[in-house]
C-alpha cells in the first residue's frame, strides 16, 4: 500500500520536477481555518494539499481560471459581471492508507 502512495505522489507533482529540483512544501497547522477533520495544508501547483492523520486530501483547479477569478484587482469597466459569473472546475481526490 505505501508503494502505490509513493508512486502516486510522484505522479501527482512531476518526476521531471522531482529530479529537476524537489517540490518545497510549506505546511500550515489548522488552528480552524478549515474543516476540523484537517490537520495541515500545503499550496501544490494547481491546488492545495489536506493532511488528516490517515489521509491525503488532493484539491485541484484549473490555475488560469483561478488566475482570472481571483488574480484580477481593478476590472475594466463593464468587465466585472463576466468575471463574477465564471465557475471555477475543480476535482478534490481522497488517498486513504
Amino acid at each position: 500500500m505505501k508503494k502505490l502512495i509513493v508512486t502516486f505522489l510522484v505522479y501527482t507533482f512531476g518526476l521531471s520536477k522531482l529530479l529537476a529540483e524537489p517540490p518545497k512544501l510549506h505546511f500550515i497547522e489548522n488552528k480552524g481555518q478549515w474543516g476540523s477533520e484537517y490537520s495541515f495544508s500545503a499550496e501544490i501547483t494547481g491546488g492545495k494539499f489536506f493532511l488528516e492523520p490517515t489521509v491525503f486530501n488532493f484539491l485541484f483547479y484549473d490555475t488560469k481560471s483561478h488566475e482570472r477569478k481571483h488574480g484580477v484587482k481593478d476590472f475594466p469597466e463593464g468587465s466585472a459581471g463576466e468575471h463574477q459569473s465564471e465557475n471555477l472546475q475543480m476535482h478534490f481526490l481522497k488517498v486513504s492508507f
